[in-house]
């Protein structure tokens, strides 16, 4: 499973990373243009991170401390719902600009 995963990663990597030349070569502002979504998903994903808790949290195994993977659980969460709240904004949005053209 996790070798699929990897494959599935590369492939992906590469696969993007080939498009973007093709646009670079062919409309380089418009190629430019299309990383402003990866660097918005960055930008979303250091916020989130750095709003994350380090607090010790209590389970029925007794305390679990590991500031690392606590501040990933929040920063995942603090990103669904931050996504989650773009997509319902752009979803509104493009349905009144369609209505208004």
């Amino acid at each position: 499973m996790y070798g699929m995963f990897g494959v599935c990663v590369a492939v992906t990597l590469v696969g993007a990373i080939a498009q973007f030349g093709a646009a670079l070569r062919d409309n380089p502002m418009s190629a430019v243009k299309s990383l402003l979504g990866i660097v918005l998903l960055v930008v979303v994903l250091v916020v989130s991170y750095s709003m994350g808790s380090e607090a010790t949290i209590m389970t029925g195994d007794g305390p679990y401390s590991d500031a690392f993977w606590l501040k990933i659980t929040d920063m995942f969460l603090y990103s669904i719902y931050i996504l989650f709240a773009g997509t319902v904004l752009a979803i509104i949005f493009s349905s009144i600009k369609k209505k208004l053209s």
